[in-house]
């Protein structure tokens, strides 16, 4: 299996490890001390922050919810492909790099995939949920209202729903 030098020290580095489920890298960054009350009057900590990597191993992020706003930014590397279906099932397809689009915020309610353009490639991301992740807040599995664009065939759907390249 092809491995990428950079990826790999950003993997030592960070201590990063394999995200089950989601597929990718990661290790947590920061979680706040604030703490605040979500619309469901939960308690939770304001936000919390992950290193997250693709690389030519783990070149996908599959399909997932989030009950909260995702931000991610592009630290080294890239560029990478979002998918993202609203609550309305409407998609949406944006490419971030350090060179045009450096950041992108997923809104709480959304699912969303990622990949990397270049499959060869690496990206190392910093991720900053709002209010902070927790279990109850994801569910890992492809979007179940979507109103498909012709791009979004068959073959890349099961990419996205599987994190594997076809």
């Amino acid at each position: 299996m092809t491995r990428h030098p950079r990826a790999d020290e950003w993997i030592e580095r960070l201590g990063l490890r394999v995200l089950e489920g989601e597929s990718g890298w990661w290790a947590p960054a920061f979680r706040s001390d604030v703490e605040v009350r979500t619309i469901d009057g939960v308690a939770s900590p304001a936000a919390n922050a992950i290193y997250y990597l693709l690389d030519p191993r783990r070149p996908i992020n599959a399909w997932h919810w989030l009950a909260v706003d995702d931000t991610h930014v592009i630290v080294d590397g890239g560029p990478v492909e979002y998918v993202v279906v609203n609550s309305y099932g409407v998609v949406t397809r944006s490419v971030v790099s350090q060179e045009t689009r450096p950041m992108i915020t997923v809104p709480a309610g959304s699912y969303k995939a990622l990949r990397l353009v270049d499959p060869a490639g690496f990206a190392l991301i910093c991720s900053v949920v709002t209010p902070a992740w927790t279990p109850e807040r994801v569910r890992v599995e492809p979007p179940m209202r979507i109103v498909r664009p012709a791009w979004l065939d068959d073959a890349t759907m099961s990419e996205l729903t599987t994190g594997v390249r076809a």
